[in-house]
């Protein structure tokens, strides 16, 4: 190949990665010297452009990396690739490409830095946060009993505590096929003296082994099983594999944190896994077992197809019959804080129930405010409806005879769940986008008060004219 590399280095305080294939370039670094000069005077982003020049016609100014006007062929892209990923561990100083671009302190360190919007001094404004959260559609308890049930059937096998409990026994499940790229997770509570592992397979051949035994990780390769000492101190572990098997390989993860990077499979002759078991030697815990696939399609907008596979954390899934009642039973909801988000593929179709109890003084007037109710839904004072939102603009009620001043009062809102026709190309082809319940307060005042005011100056002369609408 006759094209080159150029490594750009920007002035500007905010930049993108940009892949460019620029047709025609003949001068690849600059001579002005007052430009040089200038740039020297600049401050130096940390970000970078890596541009791939070529005389190439098909390039056609700047063209798609794999698209409509691609042109580089698989061994060009590889060697693209592997050139980014040189000079980006050498521009960011990482020579494994495994650091943190930011840290859980410096995020922190930031967050306590933006100060909270004033609230009124005349008026009294209660935050609405630390609410009670539940995602649920309708039949989903008996669905659930159901699949608990077949789990309890199985030789060995008990739900505890929101556990999966497996004694001495192995529970062999028939999944969908698995062709190309999938992950699957679980975490899994042992002790030393457990030995627990998870075969995929194609009902005959294993392709990928994973799991614990005493104070070791295992993994299968090759018709080999290797073991590497568990994370210390770590009796409850979370396992994570992430799989391709067109390439035969498969990632681990223990805890979030890369253990072992492209195995190959034990057997290399295995084109689908449609097996799953879960054998146990002793006493294993699992809390939850998590399995999304992914299938390409010819669609160049949408280039493959997710699914969930297998999605249990072993816990009931109780009902909310009269869940906006005050003395409804929330104790087994989440906790969660505004703004609180719901949605996607693995709760598809689930509205989203909120409760809140809130003591109130004295008034005259009580407005509950809610940046947002996305897409929509109900909201409920004390057991009684006082609000049907359809679409997704601020909202301001009057509940001035639904609250009760000196006492608790329960606030209860329902949010729909929102499925889109149109999926965002180049993702998975999840049409069930969030849906979620923006920051709410209750405003507190005397009966008549000041909503809204608008000021502008209607003329300039010898004498101003300013308008004051109240």
């Amino acid at each position: 190949m006759k094209s080159k590399f150029v490594l750009i280095k920007n002035v500007i305080l905010m930049s993108v990665i940009i892949f460019g294939l620029i047709l025609g370039a003949k001068e690849t670094v600059a001579q002005d010297v007052n430009l040089k000069q200038h740039i020297a005077q600049q401050p130096i982003s940390p970000t970078f452009e890596l541009r791939y020049f070529t005389n190439d016609t098909l390039a056609n100014g700047e063209t798609d990396f794999k698209g409509e006007t691609e042109w580089m062929n698989t061994k060009q892209r590889i060697g693209f690739l592997s050139e980014y990923a040189m000079v980006a561990s050498n521009f960011f100083n990482n020579p494994d490409l495994n650091k943190k671009i930011v840290t859980d302190f410096e995020i922190d360190n930031l967050l306590a830095k933006i100060k909270p919007q004033p609230t009124t001094s005349i008026r009294k404004t209660i935050k609405l946060d630390n609410w009670k959260c539940y995602g649920y559609r309708n039949g989903q308890d008996v669905e659930k009993e159901l699949k608990l049930k077949r789990w309890n059937s199985y030789s060995g096998a008990t739900i505890k505590d929101g556990n999966l409990i497996i004694k001495n026994s192995t529970i062999n499940l028939n999944i969908d096929s698995l062709t190309w790229r999938f992950k699957i997770e679980t975490t899994i509570k042992s002790t030393n003296d457990c030995s627990f592992r998870i075969n995929l397979s194609d009902g005959s051949k294993n392709a990928i082994t994973f799991g614990i035994e005493g104070n070791e990780l295992i993994y299968g390769t090759i018709n080999k099983i290797k073991k590497i000492k568990k994370p210390k101190n770590q009796d409850v572990v979370k396992l994570k594999i992430e799989a391709d098997l067109t390439q035969k390989r498969f990632n681990l993860y223990a805890n979030e944190e890369l253990i072992e990077y492209y195995i190959p499979i034990m057997d290399a002759s295995i084109e689908a896994v449609t097996k799953l078991s879960l054998v146990s030697k002793g006493v294993t815990k699992l809390d939850d077992l998590f399995i999304f696939n992914h299938t390409p399609t010819d669609i160049v907008s949408r280039p493959y197809i997710s699914n969930v596979v297998l999605d249990e954390n072993f816990q009931e899934k109780l009902a909310i019959s009269e869940w906006q009642d005050p003395d409804f039973d929330d104790g087994h909801w989440e906790e969660t804080t505004l703004p609180a988000v719901h949605g996607g593929i693995r709760n598809k179709e689930e509205a989203y129930y909120l409760r809140k109890k809130v003591q109130v003084g004295n008034f005259e007037r009580a407005v509950l405010k809610l940046e947002t109710l996305d897409p929509g839904g109900e909201i409920w004072i004390n057991g009684e409806i006082v609000g049907v939102v359809t679409n997704r603009h601020p909202v301001e009620i009057d509940i001035s005879k639904k609250l009760i001043k000196g006492t608790k009062n329960t606030i209860a809102i329902k949010v729909n769940p929102h499925k889109t026709n149109r999926a965002v190309a180049h993702s998975p082809t999840d049409h069930f986008i969030g849906w979620f319940l923006g920051k709410s307060s209750i405003e507190l005042s005397s009966k008549n008060k000041i909503t809204n005011v608008l000021v502008h100056t209607k003329k300039i002369g010898k004498d101003a004219i300013q308008v004051h609408n109240i």
